[in-house]
């Protein structure tokens, strides 16, 4: 019988992509930068929206809950459904998206591509590559009609 850390740890280096994506963008966005490079995630997050689910929560609000179930949030990592339902709040200033079902932050979690709502509700949207930033040559045309 195995300790099922292997979830764990993937778990840990998914938040971790999503939260690196979501950095970047940021990034990207402070020096001019407006491409989107995840074409998806807005799709993803329109359908959060109608979710009753979804939660909205200040960055202090996440931590007691996180606080509060701490043992737990460490036994169980990989299946954070287990955990009991985060309280439901509306939009308020300095909230972000927090779905109560799986206790992902939302725009972090939209970015990891082989990522699914537990409530399904992510199926039918087609996840692309992301966008690749183009390089010099592209950027002048001189990739002589290939590509």
């Amino acid at each position: 019988m195995g300790c099922g850390c292997g979830k764990k740890v993937k778990a840990v280096m998914d938040v971790v992509e999503g939260n690196v994506k979501l950095l970047e963008e940021k990034v990207r966005q402070m020096v001019g930068d407006e491409t989107e490079y995840v074409p998806y995630v807005a799709q993803r997050l329109e359908r959060c929206l109608g979710c009753g689910q979804l939660t909205w929560m200040t960055v202090g609000e996440y931590a007691g809950f996180l606080m509060a179930n701490a043992v737990d949030v460490v036994k169980e990592f990989g299946e954070l459904e287990k955990l009991p339902n985060m309280t439901r709040f509306e939009k308020h200033d300095g909230a972000g998206m927090y779905c109560r079902r799986c206790k992902c932050y939302l725009p972090a979690k939209a970015r990891v591509k082989d990522m699914e709502c537990p409530m399904g509700r992510w199926i039918g949207i087609k996840v692309l590559e992301e966008n690749k930033v183009p390089t010099e040559k592209e950027n002048k045309g001189e990739n002589n009609g290939k590509g």
